[in-house]
Order: C-alpha cells, then sequence, then structure tokens
C-alpha cells in the first residue's frame, strides 16, 4: 500500500473516531429534542408536521429507520447524523479529488472535512 494512502486511511479513521465520540456527550439541544418528537409520531403525522417546517421530510423518514433498527435514543440519532460525514470524506478521497483537485491539497480537504467541528446532533 502506498504511503499516502496509509495516510489517507488513518486520516479517516482518527475523524470517523472523533465524530462517533462526539455523538456520545451529554447535552440535548432543542434540535435534537425536535428530532426526537417527530421520530415519535407516526410517519403521517410526522409529514404533516413536517410539511409546514423547514426541515427534510427524507431525512426524518431515513432517521425513523435507523432508530427502528438501532434504537430509538439521542445517541443513535447522532450517530445517523455522524454517517454521512464520515461517507463524505470517504467518497472525496477516492473520487473528486483524483481527478479536480492537486495532491496537496488533498490532505487539507479531507482534515477540513472530518475535523470540522460539527453539530453531530439531529
Amino acid at each position: 500500500m502506498k504511503k499516502e494512502a496509509k495516510l489517507h486511511i488513518m486520516i479517516i479513521m482518527i475523524g470517523a473516531i472523533i465524530l462517533i465520540m462526539s455523538a456520545f456527550h451529554t447535552n440535548i439541544e432543542q434540535d435534537q429534542l425536535y428530532t426526537i418528537d417527530v421520530n415519535e409520531l407516526s410517519v403521517k403525522e410526522a409529514i404533516e408536521v413536517l410539511s409546514e417546517d423547514v426541515h427534510p421530510i427524507g431525512y426524518y423518514m431515513l432517521l425513523r429507520i435507523f432508530t427502528t433498527l438501532f434504537g430509538k435514543s439521542v445517541i443513535s440519532c447522532r450517530i445517523f447524523s455522524v454517517i454521512p460525514i464520515i461517507i463524505l470524506g470517504i467518497v472525496r478521497i477516492y473520487t473528486y479529488q483524483k481527478r479536480f483537485w492537486r495532491k496537496d491539497r488533498k490532505n487539507f480537504f479531507i482534515l477540513r472535512i472530518l475535523f470540522t467541528d460539527y453539530d453531530c446532533g439531529s
């Protein structure tokens, strides 16, 4: 394996660990409470509530499936929010950057995605 590939894997793993760890904090914010409340509604009621709001309905339907499989807790909702960030970091490394970015900027971009202070609440 090339040295650069090992570096990318290490950056992704460290970034993923930090993001997942951030999902386990004990503070609950208003948006997270809203997400949990909407997730507790029936599908019909959730669609009615969300159609009058700015929140994306698709996100909440996917979250409903995820929490049905992995439990309805704040932590599972936060982990659901972390997964796309990690996937974005991986996809960016191995697709777009090979075509559009210079090699010296690739590592900076990966670090930027994975180590930005995201609110990993829902």
